[in-house]
């Protein structure tokens, strides 16, 4: 069957921007950050009518906290990164906490309305239609835990509104399902058995991890946050039994997923930016109530000023690497300068952590480290621009279209890039010595020329027109002794890429 490894909402999102505005790259990110956004109001909804618990002046919460929500949020590194790269996280990151804010309002607020029901089965729906299973998985197995470990609430599950969920999620996700497989019989083996079970009990993705992977990730996407997230979850945990409800429901969802994706065969760093929005929820519910949690605030400034000592003898450390040849090629001297200053920045914001008084309470905290996380931002996307010809393939395309002819053909070996077709608009001809996520479908006929070995690089002189043969800068030298003198016209590099016009 066609290959199909992901569901159609991302595809869907991007086909109608390109409709509305054209192909181009402002239009295919422009649905990310559509959803960037709605997450960050998803939360700051959230915070609005969550019952908190009082804090030390008897308030249920402070008018900053639903604003502070937002932006600790929206400045998370992984947050913000993945506001910027097509991937299917950030559509089910959104939908996954639309469907939990649905389900904990009809938990928390039992008389706000059997909408709530339906709502969060649309949502869960479309969860589905972003990344899979795990889109219904994930809010049915935090309903559970949440039965189980929120006693108080188990009067709360009402039959109705599960029903309505159940309804509204079927309607939503099903016709899909259904139609695929009306058109590819192969569908639900393929798309369930090899895309979500295999990738999850199995090494054959090879993409391995040990116990610790994703708490390194979390500390990382966390960033400048990090002490302040973990010193909210930390404090939760400890004081588990005379926890307000609300808050015992957060905390389960950011605990299972991360265990969940810790037992899977398959990790990459993106799969857990589910759990972000409920951490900063708790985060924002810990810089509300910091003035009377002592411990906590201790904890904070150690953090705070360890990661800071960390973060700026790293610098140095740097430097002395670049100066002795052991950095990548990519890490420019220039690259290397804005690195530094945004490990600083990151220094100075964890730094805030430790220099803000108890007293203060969580706003001036909120207001230092959330400029610091701006900052951040803005160095790490200059940085970005700076590295784009290593981590986009736009240079290299643009070198092809300009000098396209018709009969020439695109090859690509021992990797592919993806964005080559987008800035093209056109398939790659042949892959060559790589197979990945397409090797399911080598020994299909239909595709079958389309794969290849050295042996279909030898062939390549010989035939009309010409070859454009894009490969990494590591196999270059490999590449330029399978052919005779004069066969290879022209070799250029971009940033890791290597282009042949044979």
């Amino acid at each position: 069957m066609d290959y199909i490894e992901k569901p159609p909402l991302i595809y869907w999102l991007g086909a109608l921007s390109y409709k509305a505005l054209g192909v181009s790259e402002a239009a295919g990110r422009l649905p990310l950050a559509i959803l960037a956004i709605l997450g960050m109001a998803g939360i700051i909804w959230i915070a609005s009518w969550l019952p908190w618990p009082k804090n030390s002046s008897g308030e249920r919460r402070s008018h900053w906290t639903p604003a502070a929500a937002g932006i600790i949020l929206g400045t998370c590194a992984e947050y913000s990164l993945l506001s910027h790269l097509q991937t299917p996280d950030m559509a089910v990151s959104v939908c996954l906490l639309w469907a939990c804010a649905f389900i904990l309002r009809s938990l928390a607020l039992p008389n706000a309305g059997g909408w709530t029901g339906p709502a969060a089965g649309v949502a869960m729906g479309l969860a589905f239609l972003s990344k899979g299973l795990i889109g219904v998985l994930f809010p049915c197995l935090w309903s559970a835990l949440i039965w189980i470990f929120v006693p108080e609430w188990r009067g709360r599950f009402r039959f109705p509104r599960i029903l309505g969920a159940a309804a509204a999620c079927l309607l939503v996700a099903l016709p899909w399902v259904v139609a695929m497989s009306q058109r590819h019989p192969d569908f639900p083996v393929y798309f369930f058995l090899h895309h979500h079970f295999a990738r999850y009990l199995t090494s054959h993705y090879d993409r391995p991890g040990g116990w610790y992977y994703y708490i390194g990730v979390n500390a990382a996407g966390l960033l400048p946050w990090t002490p302040l997230a973990w010193a909210a979850m930390l404090g939760c945990l400890t004081r588990w039994r005379k926890l307000e409800s609300s808050l015992r429901a957060l905390l389960l969802w950011p605990l299972f997923i991360l265990l969940f994706f810790t037992t899977s065969h398959s990790k990459l760093p993106t799969y857990i930016l589910p759990i972000f929005p409920h951490q900063c929820l708790l985060t924002a519910y810990f810089l509300n109530d910091l003035s009377r949690q002592p411990k906590s605030d201790r904890w904070v400034r150690a953090a705070g000023l360890g990661l800071a000592a960390l973060l700026t003898a790293c610098i140095p450390i740097a430097f002395w690497l670049r100066r002795n040849a052991m950095l990548p090629e990519m890490i420019a001297p220039e690259i290397l300068w804005i690195g530094g200053f945004t490990l600083a920045v990151i220094a100075a914001a964890l730094a805030f952590t430790a220099w803000t008084r108890q007293e203060d309470g969580g706003a001036t905290l909120l207001r230092r480290v959330a400029f610091s996380a701006m900052a951040m931002t803005a160095l790490l996307l200059i940085g970005a621009r700076r590295m784009e010809p290593y981590l986009s393939a736009r240079a290299a395309a643009q070198e092809i279209q300009a000098r396209w002819r018709p009969g020439d053909r695109i090859v690509s070996y021992d990797f592919y890039l993806h964005a080559i077709p987008f800035y093209l608009r056109r398939p790659v001809d042949r892959l060559v010595n790589w197979r990945g996520e397409f090797r399911l479908h080598e020994n299909d006929p239909r595709y079958q020329d389309r794969f290849g070995d050295l042996g279909a690089l030898a062939t390549l002189p010989a035939l009309p027109g010409r070859s454009f043969v894009l490969m990494p800068r590591r196999v270059a030298r490999e590449f330029t002794t399978l052919f005779k003198p004069g066969r290879i016209r022209e070799m250029r590099t971009f940033g890791n890429t290597v282009l042949a016009v044979l």
